[in-house]
Parts: C-alpha cells; structure tokens; sequence
C-alpha cells in the first residue's frame, strides 16, 4: 500500500470573494529532475466553492495546482 497519500482539498473564490461553483482545479506533478509534468487529474469545485483530491505524493518531485473558471460561464 502506498506510504504517501495526501488530501488535498480547498475553497475558491473569485476576486472579489465569491465563492466559485464549477471551477476546474488541475493537479501536475513535476519533476525537478528530468525537467518533466506528469499530469495527475482534475476535480471540480462543489455549490461552495469547495474540492477535494487525493494523490500519492513524493519527496522529489512537486505538485502544482492550476485553476480554471467553471465550464459554463
């Protein structure tokens, strides 16, 4: 079994802090390394603007979230 899950979870928010329903968080994997991006999944904010992940995380490497605005606006 893996040693190394990690939750990661969150709230969005606009700039003028509105929470976002909708947006799309995209999770990378990066290693310093070999100069490389592993791309890990995405997951969706909830009505609160809130979302939730798991990953098997590394000690070498580091992990990038990237935030989209929700599909429909």
């Amino acid at each position: 079994m893996p040693q190394n899950i990690y939750i990661l979870n969150g709230t969005i928010y606009d700039e003028k802090q509105n929470l976002i329903s909708g947006a799309v968080v995209k999770i990378s994997e990066i290693d310093p390394v070999k100069k490389t991006s592993r791309f890990f999944g995405y997951t969706v904010t909830d009505v609160n603007g809130y979302y939730l992940l798991s990953l098997e995380a590394f000690d070498d490497k580091f992990y990038e979230l990237a935030i989209f605005p929700p599909l429909n606006s």
